[in-house]
């Protein structure tokens, strides 16, 4: 089982750290607030009542609500998926061979950002 360089440090990546939180806000926001807007609308005396008319509604929001709903199962069954192509492709990177043995081996981080060749002296 080959293991990583000490010298590789693992970070999390912030622009997609935000950009999957933004589009788990924005999922939820547009999954619920349609329903939330038509039980906002409705007389709850007719929910309250037991109307069955009053309470789901018309045509188009049934369509809506299913529309929705179908939105919701399939961007959690994307993300589910997408997580567990995630987790295996770094179970097999951890499984994978190096190519060579990560004992005794040195490792040097050099910086040539400060390299200017005008300085350099010939003899």
């Amino acid at each position: 089982m080959g293991m990583l360089p000490a010298g590789q440090p693992v970070v999390m990546n912030l622009p997609v750290l935000l950009f999957s939180i933004a589009v788990a806000l924005m999922t939820g926001v547009c999954c619920g607030l349609r329903p939330a807007l038509n039980c906002s609308r409705q007389k709850s005396n007719l929910a309250l009542a037991g109307s069955t008319r009053g309470a789901i509604g018309d045509i188009r929001n049934k369509y809506t609500h299913r529309v929705l709903v179908m939105a919701q199962v399939a961007s959690s069954v994307l993300s589910m998926a997408a997580a567990l192509a995630a987790v295996r492709t770094l179970v097999r990177l951890q499984q994978t061979e190096l190519g060579y043995s990560p004992k005794n081996v040195l490792f040097a981080d050099l910086s040539l950002s400060r390299f200017n060749p005008s300085t350099m002296r010939r003899h």
